[in-house]
């Protein structure tokens, strides 16, 4: 089977099918979202999606997400009403999901979550989630003697997104050359550009002895990034009253649609006799 953006929009129509849900929004999310895809790289896919609005009143709540996936294509995906939750927080895969420049598919009420996104932006927030997502991901895959080549990209991005919040103060962008164009210092441009162009020819999963000049550059940005953020404050959440509006109209819009195919089918029924 020959993988690509359309065999990614039909598995999400597949999906809605099998599983009785509506998708709102579906994005690139990892190395296709960042650009240092190579030609072996899965399709992995982050989406918001909702339940008919029964599944919302059961004694035993339906899952809060969705994870399915179909030979090359991965897909994460989160309930509305856990996505809005997640977004309260800032969290990093939903706003990068809300604000991908590529999409697989969208539908109200997704527009109004990116609205949201944009009215409650907090950059302090935001960086704080990607410094502790840097500090995970290098205690997770960088500590050995040697390191899998792609895991240095896992550290670098956040960290590199926190310098661009604050520097610019808005959503950083997901494509790796864009945002280090914008904000990597010269000091790790060579040995990180060097780790990409591995990455994006399909050698990502060499063992490499650890670079002392990046490793240096995290220690650093640990330290700096920390001891700025400890002194600034978050702005407030999104208010209750317009997280619950948007998880009613995205229960609405799933409930409409339901009604809808069910007409038609009704009427087609019709006809037929």
């Amino acid at each position: 089977m020959k993988y690509g953006k359309t065999a990614v929009k039909k598995r999400l129509t597949e999906l809605e099918k099998e599983s009785g849900i509506r998708i709102l929004l579906a994005a690139p999310r990892g190395s296709r979202a960042h650009g240092w895809q190579s030609r072996s790289s899965d399709y992995d896919v982050a989406f918001v999606y909702v339940r008919p609005e029964r599944d919302y009143f059961r004694v035993h709540p339906a899952p809060e997400s969705l994870q399915d996936h179909f030979g090359q294509i991965e897909m994460q995906g989160w309930d509305l009403r856990r996505a809005l939750e997640l977004l309260s927080r800032a969290d990093v895969s939903v706003s990068e999901c809300l604000t991908s420049r590529e999409l697989y598919l969208e539908r109200h009420p997704a527009e109004r979550l990116r609205e949201l996104l944009e009215r409650t932006f907090c950059p302090v927030r935001l960086e704080r989630q990607y410094l502790g997502k840097a500090r995970s991901n290098e205690a997770r895959y960088l500590r050995g003697e040697r390191v899998i080549c792609k895991k240095y990209l896992y550290v670098i991005q956040p960290l590199l997104c926190c310098r661009y919040l604050e520097r610019f103060g808005t959503m950083p962008p997901s494509d790796f050359e864009t945002l280090a164009e914008a904000v990597m210092p010269d000091e790790i441009r060579s040995r990180a550009m060097q780790i990409f162009r591995l990455k994006k020819q399909d050698r990502g999963g060499e063992l490499l002895l650890p670079v002392p000049e990046l490793h240096a550059f995290f220690r650093g940005e640990f330290e700096r990034i920390e001891a700025r953020l400890a002194s600034l404050s978050e702005g407030p959440e999104p208010a209750q009253e317009e997280l619950d509006e948007l998880f009613f109209l995205g229960v609405k819009s799933a409930g409409e649609r339901r009604n809808h195919s069910l007409t038609k089918r009704g009427n087609a029924s019709e006809k037929e006799e």
